[in-house]
C-alpha cells in the first residue's frame, strides 16, 4: 500500500511539474503577445506609462484564456488555489476596467495642462458618466431585492456586468466567426485585394485631407485667440495672469509640433478651405470666444486630437501605399512565367533566398491561405453549432465538450489543457479581432502599424478586460460539463441569484449569433454603413459601377503619389550633386 501510495504521489508530482511548465510557457506567450500588440498599435507619441498600463491590462485580460483550460483539466484538489486566482483576476480587472482605465481616458481627453487639473477634470467627467448608470442600477437592485426578498449586491453587480459584456461578446463573435475565414480567403487572391486597397486609398486620401484641414482650423482658432489677448493686453495696459500665460505658452509649444508638416501633408494645406468641398467636416464655432482657462483647455484638446488624426492618417496612407506595392508585386509575380531557378545573376546565397521567396509567393502562399481559411471555417462551424444548441442540455450536441471528455479519458492533463485551450483561443481571436477593427469607434478604433493614440489604447484595453469573464462564461456553457468541480463556475454562480440577468440570459442570448452570422455573411454591416451614407469597401464591391470608379480613382492617386516621390527623390539627388559640384569648384579655386 505504501509503495502504491508513493507511486501515485510521484505521478501526481510529475503531472504538476509538467502542468507548471505549461503554465509558465503559456503565461510567457501571453506576455509576449501583449508586448507585440502594444508595439504594433501604439503611436510613437504614446507615453511609456500609458503603454505599461495597457500592457498590464492586456496581460490580465488574456490571462483568463490560459487559466480556464487549466481549471477544466485539474481535479477538485486545486479548487481553492484556482478560486483565489480567479477572484484576484476578477477584482483587478474590475478595478482596471471600471475605474483606472476610464479615468485615465477622461484625463487624456480633458485637454488640461497640468496633471492635477487633468485628474480633477477626468474625475468629474467619469462621475458624470457613471451617475445615471448608478441611479438606474440602484432602482433595478431594489426591484429585484423586493421580488426575491433578499439582497445580493455582489451577485447583482456581477450579473449586470456579465450581461453587458455577454451582449458585446455575442455581437463581436457573430461577426468574427464569418469575417476571419473570409479575410484569410481574400488573402489568397492578390488581384482582388489590390483592387480593395485601391478603393481604400480613396478613403485614406479624403480622410487625410479632412485631418489636415481640421488641424488648420484649430491652428487658426489658436492664432485668433492669442492675437485678441495680445491686443486686449496692450490696450488695457494690464499684465496677463501668470498661470494663463503659462498655459498659452504650452499651447503654442504644442502647436509648433505640426507647424511644418511633411511634403505629403504640406501640399494638402490651403489658405481658404471654403474653396474645397467638406461634406463630413465638423467645424466648431470659434467666434466670440473669450480668453479663459476652459477655452484654452478646449483648444488644447482639439489640437491634440487633430494632430493625432493627422499622424494616424499619414501612417495609414503610407501603409496603404506599401500594401498596394506588395499586392502589385504579387499580381505581377503570379502572371509571370519565369522560374526563379533560371536567374543566375547574383551569388548563390542571394539566389537561394530569392528562389525560396519566389516559390513561397508563387506556389505556396495561395494554398496556405486557402487551407487556413477552410480550417477556420470548420472551427467557426463547430462554435456556431455549439452556440445554436446552447439551450439544449444533451452532452452529445457539443463537439467541443465531447473532445474534452475524450481527452479526460486519456488521463493526460496537458492534452486536456490544450484541447480546452484551442477552441477558446479561436473564440477569443474572433471576439478581440472584431473589437480591434470596429470602425464605429472612430478615433477610438485600434489601427495597426503605430497608428493608435493613447486614448484608443486605453479605450480598447478597458473593453478587453471587461469581455474576459463573459467570454469564459459563454465558453463554459458550450461544453455542457458538470460545473461543480470548476473554480470558475464557483465564482460565476453568484449570478444565479439574479435569474433575469444571470443564467437565463446567459443560456438563450447566444442564439442571436445565428442572425448575426447570417447578417455578416450577406455583407449586412457593409449595407448598413452604405445606408447611413458612409462608404465601405465591401458595399462598393457589391455595386460594380461604383467599384470600377473607385478602383480607377485609387489607382490614379497611387500613381500620382509615386510620381511625386520620384520627383522629390530626383530633386534631392540633384541638390546633392550641385552641392558636391560647388564644393569641388571651391576647392579648385582654393588650390
Amino acid at each position: 500500500i505504501n509503495l502504491v501510495s508513493s507511486h501515485h504521489a510521484m505521478s501526481d508530482n510529475n503531472k504538476n511539474d509538467k502542468l507548471m511548465q505549461l503554465v509558465f510557457v503559456l503565461s510567457l506567450a501571453v506576455f509576449v503577445l501583449s508586448i507585440g500588440l502594444i508595439r504594433h498599435f501604439a503611436s510613437p507619441r504614446t507615453p511609456l506609462s500609458i503603454q505599461g498600463l495597457v500592457l498590464m491590462s492586456f496581460t490580465l485580460g488574456f490571462a483568463g484564456i490560459i487559466l480556464l483550460p487549466i481549471d477544466l483539466s485539474l481535479d477538485t484538489s486545486a479548487n481553492n488555489v484556482l478560486y483565489s486566482l480567479w477572484l484576484f483576476l476578477y477584482g483587478s480587472t474590475f478595478v482596471l476596467a471600471w475605474l483606472v482605465l476610464p479615468l485615465l481616458q477622461e484625463c487624456a481627453n480633458s485637454g488640461q495642462f497640468t496633471r492635477a487639473t487633468q485628474l480633477i477634470a477626468g474625475s468629474r467627467l467619469l462621475l458624470k458618466g457613471y451617475r445615471n448608470v448608478i441611479l438606474i442600477g440602484m432602482v433595478i437592485l431594489v426591484l429585484i431585492s423586493i421580488h426575491l426578498q433578499t439582497i445580493n449586491v455582489f451577485g447583482f453587480v456581477m450579473a449586470l456586468g456579465n450581461t453587458y459584456g455577454l451582449l458585446l461578446v455575442i455581437v463581436l463573435l457573430g461577426y468574427g466567426l464569418v469575417d476571419i475565414p473570409r479575410q484569410l480567403w481574400r488573402q489568397s487572391k492578390p488581384a482582388q485585394e489590390m483592387q480593395r486597397v485601391q478603393i481604400m486609398a480613396t478613403h485614406a486620401d479624403e480622410s487625410l485631407f479632412e485631418a489636415v484641414w481640421a488641424l488648420q482650423d484649430v491652428e487658426q482658432a489658436i492664432d485668433d485667440i492669442i492675437t485678441t489677448s495680445q491686443a486686449e493686453e496692450s490696450t488695457m495696459m494690464l499684465p496677463m495672469d501668470a498661470h494663463l500665460g503659462q498655459c498659452i505658452d504650452m499651447l503654442m509649444e504644442k502647436r509648433k509640433e505640426t507647424a511644418v508638416l511633411s511634403p505629403e501633408l504640406q501640399r494638402r494645406r490651403t489658405n481658404n478651405t471654403n474653396n474645397h468641398p467638406r461634406p463630413n467636416a465638423k467645424v466648431e464655432d470659434d467666434e466670440d470666444k473669450e480668453l479663459s482657462l476652459d477655452y484654452l483647455a478646449t483648444l488644447h484638446r482639439r489640437l491634440q486630437q487633430a494632430q493625432q488624426d493627422v499622424l494616424s492618417g499619414e501612417q495609414r496612407w503610407n501603409y496603404i501605399v506599401q500594401k498596394a506595392n506588395f499586392y502589385a508585386t504579387l499580381v505581377q509575380l503570379s502572371n509571370s512565367e519565369v522560374d526563379a531557378a533560371e536567374s543566375q545573376q547574383t551569388s548563390y546565397a542571394n539566389n537561394l533566398q530569392q528562389q525560396i521567396s519566389h516559390y513561397w509567393y508563387k506556389k505556396i502562399r495561395t494554398p496556405t491561405y486557402q487551407i487556413s481559411s477552410m480550417i477556420c471555417a470548420a472551427l467557426s462551424a463547430i462554435v456556431f453549432w455549439s452556440e445554436l444548441t446552447l439551450s439544449v442540455h444533451w452532452k452529445f450536441l457539443s463537439p467541443i465538450g465531447l473532445a474534452l471528455q475524450f481527452t479526460q479519458s486519456i488521463g493526460s492533463t496537458i492534452v486536456q489543457t490544450l484541447t480546452a485551450l484551442l477552441p477558446l483561443l479561436y473564440m477569443s481571436t474572433c471576439v478581440y479581432g472584431s473589437m480591434f477593427q470596429v470602425s464605429f469607434f472612430g478615433r477610438y478604433q485600434l489601427r495597426g502599424h503605430h497608428q493608435s493614440s493613447a486614448v484608443a489604447l486605453l479605450f480598447n484595453a478597458q473593453y478587453l478586460v471587461r469581455l474576459q469573464f463573459p467570454l469564459g462564461y459563454n465558453y463554459l456553457y458550450l461544453l455542457k460539463l458538470e460545473q461543480h468541480t470548476i473554480a470558475f463556475s464557483q465564482l460565476m454562480k453568484h449570478m444565479e441569484t439574479v435569474p433575469v440577468l444571470g443564467t437565463s440570459f446567459g443560456v438563450y442570448a447566444p442564439l442571436i449569433i445565428c442572425a448575426l452570422c447570417g447578417f455578416t455573411l450577406c455583407h449586412g454591416y457593409a449595407r448598413v454603413w452604405q445606408f447611413c451614407g458612409l462608404d465601405h469597401e465591401d458595399a462598393i464591391f457589391l455595386n460594380c459601377e461604383d467599384a470600377d470608379t473607385k478602383v480607377q480613382e485609387g489607382r490614379s492617386l497611387l500613381r500620382r503619389h509615386e510620381r511625386q516621390q520620384s520627383q522629390q527623390t530626383s530633386a534631392a539627388t540633384t541638390g546633392d550633386d550641385s552641392n558636391s559640384i560647388q564644393l569641388t569648384s571651391t576647392n579648385n579655386a582654393f588650390v
